[in-house]
């Protein structure tokens, strides 16, 4: 898969921002991204993921996800 992606994209549509902790990256969804991971990185890192759309308008690819449904107030 790697081989195929490279060769689909030139070198400098690859990036990797340099992070640190209490840094935050937001992506659109439609971004191809992985986690990359390194013997540097020694300790747990987070991530969350976060998809708003109206509740009777879930996209079909989510149709078999589970989602915690909030109140227009914010509360669950």
């Amino acid at each position: 898969m790697e081989e195929r992606v490279r060769a689909r994209f030139a070198p400098e549509e690859f990036y990797r921002p340099a992070m640190e902790a209490g840094d935050a990256v937001l992506m659109r969804g439609d971004i191809l991204h992985r986690t990359l991971v390194s013997p540097e990185m020694t300790q747990d890192r987070t991530s969350i993921e976060l998809r708003f759309f109206a509740e009777d308008n879930r996209p079909m690819r989510l149709k078999g996800d589970c989602f915690m449904v909030c109140s227009e107030k914010g509360s669950v």
